[in-house]
Order: structure tokens, then C-alpha cells, then sequence
């Protein structure tokens, strides 16, 4: 079985531009497929391989690039609809008409735009949202970023030329030793697929410039009103919200108010860990998602 070490990238043409994706686990026609939608900078080459192998042991997974975005071509949308627009295109290129839907991060919003604008064929059937905010409305619960240097500091690591350790571990990890051990267990374990394991080059972060732009000004309209949070109840499907205790990114209350708005949630916050709490936890992420899509519970 490919595996996130070893899985080969393939291609697909949709509405003009060539997206990259991979696919592991089973066939695509032994189960519904389990799409992903990776977070801000991150590309197809940065997924959890504890997280991911773990869920392609029992259904196929699909792994896609946005437009502008690791292996894609095209450039990155500044608006988070015309990211879900272009993963949409993806998913009716490859002839998916029915797939779980899982959005981590920035991932997280373009995964609850896609599962919206689908509604009506119903092809998504289970959705995902981790470490995610449907964006901010006037009874938004206040955030966590309160001290001038939580701002400056999630600027300064999420902004890095390049990201290493470190920045990562700031973004996506809790200021405890344990999981500051688990972002350095995470950061090695994100590193194994490689030319030697897949015979292609990995690609990196998404560099400094016009598409990172591009991902901040998306990602700050979703939260200044761009957002879905006045139509989450519209989600009548089964959705797993998930996060760290305390999310330095993306405030731990959003994923609150998610459980709040949709109509058929459930929510685990993990202990220890901030938003990446999937990662830290990926083993148990992994078998919650699995629980979560067979019976509906963790």
C-alpha cells in the first residue's frame, strides 16, 4: 500500500490549471474516499504520516494542492470561496461524487466552503474541521491573541522565509515540555518522505511572496465577514470538530462555536496541545476520525 512516504503524484487537469494530488490506501471504488485540505503554506509533501497512513489502512485517501501550492500550478486565490471553487473542480475532474471531507487550519475553511456549496448534491457526506474558525460574527466569543506579543509572535513565526522547527512548534504546538517534545517527534516525522523514499522531490513550505499574500488576505476576509458562520446550521451532515486545548492560531472558542452552530457535531479538545493537536496527537486523531466515520462517534 503507497503510503505518505511513498506515493506517487499524480496530475489532473480542472477549469485551465493542473492540480497535483496523491492517493493511498484502498481503491477508490472499495469505500468513499477521504479528501484532505492542508493548512496555511503547507502542501501535500507536510502531512502527518502517524495521522494519514494510520486512516489509509482502511479507507482511500486523497491529498490535493491547491492552486499555487506545492506541486499545483496556477497561483493561490486571495478569497477562501475560490479555493473551495477550485478543490470543487479537482473533486468533479477525478469523478468523486461522494467523499468524507477533512480541512485542517486554512484547510479547515475551504473544507466548510466546499461542504456548503455542495449541499445540494450531496457530495459530501461527512466533514472534518480541525483547528479551524468559520470566521467571526458580532457574538463571536473573544480570542486568545489578547498580548501585543502573541500578535507579533504569530507574525513573525507564520511569516518565516522559511519555517523550521521552531516556528512550527510555536504555531502549532503548547508551551509545555510534553508537547514541545511531540513537535519535535512531529517535525521529524513530517521530514521522512523524501527523494529516496518517493523517488520525487519534496516540495517546501510556500515561499514569501505574491501567493502567500494571497493565503493571509483569504484567510483575514473569511474572519472580517467572508466567513459561514451565519450558515453552519445549513450543515445538516454528521461533522467532527477537533482542536488543542488552547489553539495559538485559530482560537480554541471558534471550534466552540462551530459545535454550537452545526446541528449534527460533535467536538474533542485534546489536552496538552494547541492547534496542531491532530498532529500531536495522531495516532488517537486517527482513531477518532476512523470511529468517528463508522459510527458516528470517538
Amino acid at each position: 500500500m503507497a503510503t505518505v512516504e511513498t506515493a506517487k503524484t499524480q496530475y489532473v487537469v480542472a477549469s485551465g490549471c493542473k492540480y497535483a494530488y496523491r492517493h493511498l490506501g484502498p481503491a477508490l471504488e472499495k469505500s468513499t474516499p477521504i479528501v484532505f485540505l492542508q493548512h496555511f503554506r503547507g502542501t501535500i509533501d507536510h502531512w502527518d504520516p502517524s495521522l494519514i497512513n494510520l486512516i489509509a489502512t482502511e479507507y482511500p485517501v486523497i491529498l490535493i494542492d491547491n492552486a499555487g501550492v506545492g506541486h499545483s500550478e496556477g497561483v493561490v486565490p486571495d478569497t477562501v470561496a475560490a479555493m473551495a471553487r477550485n478543490i470543487e473542480a479537482v473533486l468533479e475532474a477525478l469523478k468523486l461524487r461522494e467523499i468524507y471531507l477533512y480541512g485542517f487550519s486554512l484547510g479547515g475553511m475551504v473544507a466548510q466552503q466546499v461542504t456548503l456549496d455542495t449541499l445540494s448534491s450531496g457530495l459530501v457526506k461527512k466533514a472534518m474541521f480541525v483547528g479551524t474558525s468559520p470566521g467571526e460574527g458580532p457574538t463571536t466569543p473573544a480570542g486568545t491573541l489578547e498580548l501585543p506579543s502573541d500578535v507579533s509572535g504569530l507574525q513573525a513565526n507564520s511569516g518565516a522565509p522559511e519555517p523550521k522547527m521552531e516556528n512550527m512548534r510555536k504555531l502549532f504546538f503548547y508551551d509545555s515540555t510534553t508537547s514541545s517534545a511531540a513537535a519535535e517527534k512531529w517535525w521529524e516525522r513530517i521530514h521522512r518522505r523524501s527523494k529516496e523514499t518517493s523517488g520525487e522531490a519534496r516540495a517546501p513550505y510556500l515561499p514569501i511572496g505574491m501567493n502567500v499574500l494571497n493565503m493571509v488576505k483569504a484567510g483575514r476576509s473569511w474572519d472580517a465577514g467572508e466567513g459561514v458562520l451565519d450558515r453552519l446550521h445549513e450543515i445538516n451532515i454528521p461533522v467532527f470538530i477537533g482542536n488543542g486545548h488552547k489553539d495559538f492560531m485559530l482560537p480554541t472558542s471558534r471550534s466552540w462555536l462551530m459545535n454550537r452552530e452545526l446541528p449534527n457535531s460533535m467536538l474533542i479538545i485534546y489536552p496538552d496541545s494547541g492547534h496542531g493537536a491532530g498532529f500531536q496527537h495522531a495516532e488517537l486523531h486517527a482513531r477518532h476520525i476512523l470511529s468517528f466515520l463508522k459510527d458516528g462517534i470517538p
